[in-house]
């Protein structure tokens, strides 16, 4: 861990945020997806969640979206993608857009509460000028001395009075943004969903009703039109309030000593977070790689799981050594992959499968995507044998926890079993990605003639990526397990 940190509050990148979420939903379509913001938001946060436990709660539901939004484009696929009938198109779509409602609801409204408590609490701690802002109302002026009598006073009295008990229930700056917030985190995943429900208007043949659906584009955009400006506001305000924050120098500095002075020296709190982090980006890599084909098209892309499985590895780059080999075997295989898939989507487009029989060029353009699906598996199988290898290291170095030192022959005897237990379930995930990988080949050549071995394949894939969850699971708790004490 770096002894120097710029900024506990990176200004740019909470700003950045903002422009992936203020933009209107349209049903499941978001044109600025907030799954960019939600990662720039939780990059933000870093920092201060070390600091407060209420913003290290609010950024770990924040991280739970990053599986939402994945789950809104897998949605989209299956509403677009030919999977659902034209006729259960309008239905499929209302029922994903109230689903997805509700679960945003419920993660993202205690996840601003828990971060501007958060904000509170640290400002409490160390003073903020910014955070605890009031807007006073002004008292008036008191009556000159030739238009003053007894009733002019007392009302005047009453007046000065109803305005300074008014000025003392003032909300400061957070709170207020607080509410706004609350307000905006509510309003915009049901002003997509509103619309949709015209779609039930539909729902029974007759003559004399209106079917609203009809109306359906209508309705969208006067939800958007309404939402808009709501949204530019909420902008405004945050970022009015960030700027503030960031004049406020003695808060930020206070925080930044803390930070650099109590929690800089806790590197048991950043190889348990590494690990976490980079075992979470490797598992999406590894969902990434199950292929799920339709009409002889992925629509799982492979390059995601190469560049998930180096954003993981680079992660854990610091404190592991064993990272190189995994990264240009993945970044090998992401250029295979899309390789691969290109001759896949030539021959798909330009021929026909009986072709091969009769086109030398048709054959020569689909044993060559043959060819490569070999080789992008060949590669596959080395990024996983040498993440392995990178795994067993961490398992060597952070896991494993010793009762009593780590010289006593029974400690050390029970630290080896945790060791060979968690290195057996890595062998196992590596034997499911073998045959998945074999899976993959067969399908590649047998497609024209066994039409179901997508679905083998895909059961295959399934099952490996399940194995490699469970080790990663158990590596995780040992981790967990050695530092609990620190």
């Amino acid at each position: 861990m770096k002894k120097n940190v710029k900024t506990v509050l990176p200004f740019g990148l909470l700003i950045a945020s903002l422009f992936f979420f203020f933009n209107p939903n349209i049903q499941l379509v978001d044109l600025l997806p907030d799954l960019f913001g939600y990662v720039l938001l939780v990059t933000g946060l870093r920092f201060l969640a070390d600091m407060n436990e209420s913003i290290n709660e609010a950024r770990v539901r924040f991280q739970k979206m990053f599986y939402v939004e994945i789950a809104k484009f897998i949605a989209l696929l299956l509403a677009f993608g030919g999977l659902v009938s034209p006729q259960e198109q309008s239905t499929y779509i209302l029922l994903a857009t109230l689903c997805f409602c509700v679960i945003e609801l419920l993660i993202l409204i205690p996840a601003t509460r828990a971060l501007f408590a958060g904000g509170m609490q640290l400002a409490i701690k160390f003073g903020s000028e910014a955070i605890f802002k009031t807007y006073q109302r002004p008292l008036p002026k008191e009556p000159s001395r030739g238009g003053r009598n007894a009733k002019q006073r007392r009302a005047f009295e009453k007046r000065v009075g109803r305005i300074r008990y008014r000025n003392g229930l003032r909300r400061c700056a957070l709170e207020k943004l607080q509410t706004l917030t609350l307000i905006f985190v509510a309003i915009k995943p049901l002003m997509a969903l509103i619309p949709e429900f015209s779609a039930l208007s539909g729902t029974e043949y007759n003559e004399g009703l209106v079917d609203f659906y009809d109306f359906i584009t209508l309705f969208r955009g006067f939800g958007v039109l309404l939402l808009l400006p709501f949204s530019v506001y909420w902008v405004v305000r945050v970022i009015r309030f960030l700027r503030s924050l960031r004049r406020d120098t003695a808060f930020v500095d206070a925080c930044q000593t803390y930070y650099r002075t109590d929690i800089l020296p806790k590197t048991e709190l950043f190889i348990q977070r590494a690990v976490k982090a980079g075992l979470s980006l490797l598992g999406l890599g590894m969902v990434f790689s199950v292929d799920f084909y339709v009409d002889y098209y992925n629509i799982m892309p492979d390059i995601l799981c190469a560049a998930l499985v180096i954003c993981g590895v680079l992660v854990l780059r610091r404190y592991l050594t064993a990272w190189r080999p995994v990264v240009f075997c993945a970044a090998a295989y992401g250029v295979m992959t899309l390789v691969s898939s290109g001759l896949t989507v030539w021959f798909n487009t330009a021929y026909y499968f009986n072709a091969i029989y009769k086109d030398a060029e048709a054959a020569a353009v689909y044993y060559s995507a043959g060819a490569a699906t070999v080789l992008e598996n060949l590669l596959f199988l080395a990024m996983l044998w040498f993440l392995t290898r990178l795994m067993w290291e961490m398992i060597v170095r952070y896991s494993g926890f010793s009762v009593t030192s780590a010289a006593d022959p029974s400690s050390s005897e029970r630290v080896r079993r945790v060791h060979l237990h968690l290195q057996k379930t890595m062998h196992i995930f590596l034997g499911g990605a073998l045959v998945c990988a074999m899976t993959g080949v067969m399908y590649e050549f047998l497609k024209p003639t066994v039409p179901y071995m997508w679905m083998i394949d895909f059961a295959v894939s399934i099952v490996y990526v399940y194995l490699f969850y469970r080790s990663t699971w158990e590596i995780s708790e040992q981790v967990e397990y050695k530092f609990m004490l620190s």
